[in-house]
């Protein structure tokens, strides 16, 4: 009986113990991840600051989204509010050339790049195949994320990553996805007014 008891508060002690480790690890964990961010947030800086020469930007911008997210095709569009019109100028990791894109998105629309453009507010669609607005670009897309670049308060371009998994994309993509469309958006607006 003695030994039982003994038993049982060595097991309360070792649950303890063990779950603390693990609440230990988590923490050292996203800390790593934190840090890793920072360190390439802060490296997107000084090449975007390096620069005013806007399709450079946008060439960064691009490969930075694609590093980060594993994302296997990419595109980033200016947008004009005042037309409604999306001119893509920078793709990235499609199977059919840019005049064929081009054609594609004059027939049936730029779909949920657009539909982002327009409400200003980012998208992850886990499932394309369920997203009436999905236009097929590459062969197997099977989830979205579109990012609005912001300035001032206006939509100024978009970017879209595709991806060949369902649910391709995170909370943790999304989130680093945001951060540098904040920073193109300045780096966009800086190369415009030197232009």
């Amino acid at each position: 009986e003695n030994q039982l008891s003994a038993l049982e508060m060595l097991t309360h002690s070792v649950g303890v113990a063990l779950q603390n480790a693990r609440l230990h690890r988590k923490t050292v964990l996203d800390l790593a991840g934190n840090m890793r961010e920072m360190h390439i947030l802060r490296q997107i800086d000084r090449e975007l600051n390096d620069t005013i020469d806007l399709h450079h930007v946008f060439e960064m911008t691009l490969d930075w989204t694609l590093r980060f997210t594993n994302a296997q095709a990419a595109s980033l569009a200016l947008y004009d509010q005042d037309t409604d019109q999306l001119r893509f100028l920078v793709e990235y990791g499609y199977d059919v050339p840019s005049e064929e894109l081009q054609k594609i998105r004059e027939e049936y629309g730029a779909g949920i790049t657009h539909r982002v453009a327009r409400s200003g507010r980012p998208e992850v669609v886990p499932d394309v195949a369920m997203d009436k607005d999905f236009v097929r670009l590459s062969t197997n897309t099977r989830s979205e994320l579109s990012m609005p670049v912001l300035r001032e308060d206006r939509v100024v371009a978009v970017i879209t990553l595709e991806s060949k998994r369902l649910n391709g994309f995170s909370d943790n993509h999304l989130d680093f996805v945001e951060k540098l469309a904040t920073r193109a958006g300045v780096a966009i607006d800086n190369a415009r007014l030197y232009a």
